[in-house]
């Protein structure tokens, strides 16, 4: 099926979005180098009309035109095999302007617009973002906060998702911000937590009971975390 697909990007640096980098013509590149950012420049933006039957094919596709072409390497390696090998674009479908990682590449593009309700004439957004802080990529205070909804029916308490500085992932409760896994976390991590779910407690409960299998939604991008 052919599907119109418009293109947006953003570069940033741990929660701020530094997309001055993405000026067509400009000569600065930051620490991501020219090989990297100057195809995404050229794809920011853009829209175009391709026949694909599930996401893995658009997630290729999207490589393939950014880097596909390029004769220079990384590392010692062609920039398009150190570009997937070390997921340095991280691709996002976008419904109601909030990113969603999908979790199922594999699955028909059909299946997800679906889920969220767009018609075969629609617009899909793909947004595609690129890390130019030379450390860790960190979320709020060091925590990123995530949901993977229903998944197939296995959910049974409403909880979030909780990474902490990438090193610890735990999940804790929506409905009493009790952990429901049993990791040790600072406590000035868990208030943090506990205060953000206690504050935003309703919708959080309208993403559980809203949200379709296979989607990851970027709550810190929803609740104003991270700027961008």
């Amino acid at each position: 099926m052919i599907y119109t697909i418009h293109f947006s990007v953003h570069v940033y640096a741990e929660d701020v979005a530094i997309d001055e980098l993405l000026n067509y013509g400009s000569h600065q590149y930051g620490i991501l180098g020219k090989e990297l950012l100057e195809p995404l420049r050229l794809i920011n933006d853009t829209s175009y009309f391709l026949n694909i039957t599930n996401v893995e094919d658009l997630w290729n596709w999207t490589d393939f035109k950014l880097y596909g072409k390029s004769t220079g390497s990384i590392a010692f390696m062609p920039v398009l095999d150190f570009v997937k090998k070390n997921h340095i674009v991280q691709k996002y479908l976008m419904f109601n302007n909030l990113r969603y990682h999908i979790d199922n590449p594999q699955l028909p593009l059909q299946y997800y617009l679906q889920r969220m309700s767009y018609g075969d004439t629609s617009t899909i957004e793909v947004q595609l973002l690129i890390n130019s802080d030379a450390g860790t990529f960190y979320k709020k205070n060091d925590i990123r906060i995530y949901m993977n909804t229903r998944e197939n029916g296995h959910h049974n308490i409403p909880h979030i998702h909780v990474d902490i500085h990438h090193d610890l992932s735990a999940t804790f409760s929506i409905i009493d911000g009790r952990q429901l896994t049993n990791h040790k976390i600072l406590k000035k991590y868990e208030k943090l937590i506990t205060e953000f779910i206690h504050t935003h407690r309703q919708e959080l409960l309208v993403f559980w009971n809203e949200h379709t299998d296979g989607l990851t939604v970027d709550l810190n991008q929803y609740f104003n975390l991270i700027a961008y």
